[in-house]
């Protein structure tokens, strides 16, 4: 058990004391108080109307919740003793649950997303929190090769760079595409353009077209968007 003796003691000398005097007390125990065991009792914890309980272990009380909102939450703690002390003591605080930012990319093309405050570098870093009711600007920046189409989740639209306030978890995904050219064939009188259909290309692709004169004729220019490149019989369209 714990012993604590002589709390408040107030000595009188009826006698002048000198240095190197021996004293002799007598003394008599006249009242027990019990005192608490070391790691006893339990805490209990309120978050609103939210009550719950935990064991205090070596001086730690441990407690986990889940599904609370984002916001501030007032948090009061009251230690109860365990059998060998009958008291109580209740402390405060605040609980800030921040709010979680998810974002990601969707489609065939390239991009990423940036946020201000900084904290959202997607694709290196697609989540993070903020304080609830932060104004996030979202950026969707995508590389030459790619368009930016719009966003999706908890937002909408195409509006770049777009403002979001987080008063909750939130999710965006913007979209992007890979940018494509149609290359349409026109061949005159007396000559034709393989393939001779509009064609669809990728970024980054290449198209062959072949220009073949009819018997008895020959090739006297292509043209590609209105500029001669020459009297060519195949031409490589370079996206």
């Amino acid at each position: 058990g714990t012993v604590l003796g002589f709390m408040g003691l107030t000595w009188e000398f009826r006698g002048a004391v000198k240095i190197g005097d021996t004293i002799h007390v007598a003394a008599a125990v006249e009242e027990l108080k019990p005192m608490p065991r070391l790691g006893g009792g339990y805490v209990t914890f309120t978050v609103g109307s939210d009550v719950f309980t935990a064991t205090l272990t070596n001086g730690i009380a441990v407690a986990q919740r889940a599904n609370l909102v984002v916001g501030n939450h007032p948090v009061a703690a009251t230690y109860a003793g365990d059998n060998s002390f009958n008291g109580s003591t209740t402390t405060g605080a605040d609980l800030l649950i921040q709010a979680i930012l998810t974002t990601g990319k969707d489609g065939n093309g390239a991009g990423t997303v940036t946020t201000d405050p900084a904290g959202i570098d997607c694709g290196i870093a697609c989540v993070t929190r903020f304080d609830p009711n932060t104004i996030i600007t979202l950026t969707a920046t995508p590389p030459v090769s790619s368009t930016f189409v719009g966003w999706s989740g908890d937002a909408g639209g195409t509006t770049n760079p777009l403002t979001v306030t987080l008063n909750g978890d939130k999710a965006i995904t913007a979209t992007f595409t890979l940018k494509t050219y149609v290359i349409t064939p026109t061949a005159g009188a007396n000559g034709s353009i393989t393939p001779s259909t509009p064609q669809t290309v990728n970024y980054g692709d290449d198209q062959v077209l072949t220009i073949a004169a009819d018997q008895h004729y020959h090739i006297i220019q292509v043209a590609v968007d209105g500029a001669s490149v020459g009297a060519l019989d195949v031409y490589t369209f370079t996206s």
